[in-house]
């Protein structure tokens, strides 16, 4: 008993130690402007058409309560950072343990709580301990409970922790026999009542060492994740079905393991017509035939799709959309196989056909007809104005990149709702000129006829924006959870305050502007220690305005650190309304290196764009960065003339240049090995390029398909020394 009072004692001295330091958290009930416990009492706030609403402000009280205590050994020696967790339903209060294993757990909402060790978190220290609950119990029934009240701090809390079974081995190439550093190896306890996901990382030499584990069966997996590598279970099981579970009976047992992933398999191909003309967004579907194993992708902007993690074995390829496999079947019997061993890349896996369409001859169709006109001071969205109309499942839509006519083509008979969207810019509006679904006037098609004046006038979207704040010292509050309720579609909207308490809210879900409307606006109950410390650290990043063929891109790279990661690397731009949306992302594997990513179809003008990289622990961030782009597109560099197709004795490549560049052609073939190439200093590009058919090492090129690639440096460019792509293509070679 005594030692139990000199522990409370102190951890009491500790407490108040803590909270003079301003270190505590809070827990904030839930307010709503002005100053409402509930959503029904809050104030509405009528907003017309592109009015902005910015001076609220959110005053939150503290109304936490907290826990005070100890995590130790069993032999009674301290553990710090070990991440401790209190739950009381879906609330979670968290923190890791700091000097002496003293635990400081704040921002309590008032209610019961089982308060547990989460050694197997990746964030955690000492993770060979078992994860168990307070005072030294695995399962959840048999925790102890502990009663927060309002406002005081409930010492007590005794965590005991001992060692656990452990599952030690390497990750190998399957190809190479050679270690596999930063895989993600997953430990998952097979228990309903509490699936425990235990994990490490490989470390340069493919070793990984998973502790903590409490007795019981795992299933154990290699995660190939964003590396070359598939996904592999214990016993060289490719799917959770057929594996092997790893019975562990004793906190001592230790269990070694090697696992040997295959490298995955890629196919590369492209979606398109008979006539030759891509199709973007198309889903391509890889199944293998004896598994049933499949993977998807989808057709990009340039109709290319590439089908990747794929397991040795053999596929046919599938585009629901077309109707065909490839090669040029409708059904999966003919289809041609497509063979994958690891490590494989296959090219050039086309499928072509025709989309369904209703509109056969638009003469015996209806029409809708109309205008969109705007104030001279009011911007044209970045990619335009969408028309649409609607009536059932009839869904018919345009794009309209400028005010003035549109025709909307090809639509049956029937009542149609017709309406206009654009970016956050823009509310979106129904005919006739009107904010909601329920409030628009039917437009009639009739086959043969048209519709007209069917016009818009877009209105601008409205912004909502103010300060959240403690009620007691008047200092922002960041990371509150932003409500804020559309009346006329009764809808919710989520928000979080920056880091100094403030927030904006101006687009709906689908990207279009706030519609005028009756709107009320407030803060979530929330707690402080609800939201894990993130350490913010400054990303040097810097930006290239090139040149394109079509057009100007925009890139911006940063060089990340050696001591975290991998990251997830997003490029944001921010828009005239001061909304920020991820242009570009990347996950570049491991540590270090460069981050470089591109915004391909910037809009004209005076843009702000920023690099952010979160870890696991950390996230760097970039200052705004400045970038001005013309409005008028690059004039192009080249102009190419290739020929024959195909090509027998002699293929030639002439080109007309705007200026001096250094070119380079390149010939591959369909395996991607390089044939020929030829480099030369074009200040005039009168002389073509000519290849006689024989490779570099003068041999006869087999006869096949081939691709060729066309490179340049303009020294006039915006990016000195920047390499430019003047043109690509295929062609056929015979002999």
């Amino acid at each position: 008993m005594m030692k139990r009072s000199i522990l409370i004692t102190s951890l009491l001295l500790a407490a108040a130690a803590f909270d003079e330091a301003g270190g505590a958290d809070v827990f904030y009930p839930a307010r709503y402007w002005p100053n409402a416990p509930l959503l029904e009492l809050g104030s509405p706030i009528p907003l017309e058409a592109g009015e902005i609403r910015d001076d609220l402000v959110i005053s939150l009280e503290d109304r936490s309560g907290g826990l005070r205590g100890v995590v130790r050994r069993d032999d009674g020696f301290p553990l710090d950072l070990v991440l401790v967790v209190a739950e009381k339903g879906r609330f979670r209060s968290s923190i890791p343990s700091g000097t002496g294993g003293l635990v400081f757990l704040d921002g309590m909402t008032p209610g019961n709580y089982k308060v547990r060790a989460w050694t197997f978190d990746p964030r955690s220290n000492h993770r060979n301990m078992m994860p168990y609950f307070a005072p030294s119990v695995r399962n959840a029934a048999d925790a102890e409970v502990f009663t927060v009240e309002e406002l005081t701090q409930l010492p007590g809390l005794e965590l005991v922790l001992s060692s656990g079974a452990s599952i030690t081995g390497t990750v190998l190439g399957g190809d190479s026999g050679l270690g596999v550093g930063n895989l993600l190896v997953e430990a998952i306890l097979q228990d309903a009542a509490d699936p425990l996901v235990y994990s490490d990382r490989t470390d340069g030499t493919g070793s990984f060492e998973i502790g903590g584990l409490v007795p019981g069966d795992y299933l154990l997996v290699a995660r190939g994740g964003y590396s070359v590598y598939i996904d592999l279970y214990y016993n060289d099981a490719l799917d959770q079905g057929d594996a092997d579970l790893i019975a562990l009976t004793s906190p001592a047992d230790a269990f070694d393991v090697d696992l040997r992933p295959d490298r995955q398999g890629r196919i590369f191909g492209e979606v398109r017509s008979e006539a030759g003309n891509g199709f973007p967004g198309l889903e391509v579907i890889a199944t293998e035939q004896s598994s049933r194993f499949q993977r998807t992708a989808v057709s990009d902007d340039e109709a290319f799709y590439v089908l990747d993690k794929l397991r040795q074995g053999d596929y046919k390829i599938f585009v629901p959309a077309l109707g065909k496999y490839y090669l040029d079947a409708t059904n999966e019997n003919d289809a041609r196989i497509v063979q994958i061993v690891p490590g494989a890349n296959v090219f050039d896996i086309d499928v072509e056909g025709l989309l369904e369409t209703q509109c056969v001859d638009p003469r015996i169709f209806g029409t809708i007809r109309g205008r969109i006109d705007i104030r001279s001071e009011d911007p044209v969205p970045g990619e335009g104005w969408t028309i649409r109309a609607q009536a059932g499942a009839v869904v018919r839509e345009i794009r309209v990149s400028d005010p003035g006519g549109y025709r909307l083509e090809c639509l049956p008979d029937g009542d149609y709702v017709v309406s206009i969207h654009a970016d956050s810019t823009y509310a979106v509006q129904y005919y006739p000129q009107v904010a909601y679904s329920e409030l628009a006037s039917l437009v009639t098609v009739a086959a043969g006829d048209s519709a007209d004046a069917i016009d818009f006038e877009p209105a601008r979207g409205a912004v909502l924006a103010g300060v959240v704040r403690d009620q007691k010292d008047v200092t922002p509050v960041r990371s509150a959870p932003v409500v804020v309720q559309l009346e006329e579609l009764d809808l919710v909207l989520h928000t979080t305050t920056d880091i100094q308490g403030r927030f904006r809210v101006g687009r709906l879900p689908d990207g279009s502007g706030l519609p005028e409307g009756t709107y009320k606006v407030g803060v979530d109950s929330f707690s402080t220690a609800q939201i894990l410390p993130v350490p913010v650290r400054a990303l040097d990043a810097s930006t290239e305005l090139i040149r394109e063929r079509n057009g100007w891109k925009v890139r911006v790279s940063a060089r990340l650190p050696f001591d975290a990661g991998p990251f997830v690397v997003d490029l944001l731009r921010r828009d005239g309304a001061g909304d920020a949306r991820v242009i570009d992302s990347t996950r570049p594997e491991g540590t270090g290196g460069t981050a470089d990513l591109e915004d391909p179809s910037p809009p004209p003008g005076h843009l702000l764009y920023r690099l952010q990289a979160v870890a696991d622990r950390d996230t760097l961030l970039s200052p705004w960065l400045d970038v001005t782009v013309p409005a008028d597109p690059p004039p192009p560099l080249a102009r190419l003339l290739a020929g024959p197709n195909p090509g027998r004795e002699t293929w030639r490549l002439s080109l007309s240049l705007d200026r001096p560049l250094e070119t380079s052609l390149a010939i591959y073939s369909l395996q991607g090995r390089l044939v020929w190439r030829d480099g030369r200093s074009a200040a005039d590009g009168k002389r073509p390029y000519a290849w006689d058919g024989f490779d570099l090492d003068g041999q006869p090129a087999a006869a096949g398909v081939y691709f060729y690639v066309l490179a340049g440096t303009d020294p006039q460019g915006p990016s000195e020394g920047e390499d430019l792509l003047l043109g690509s293509g295929r062609f056929v070679w015979v002999r």
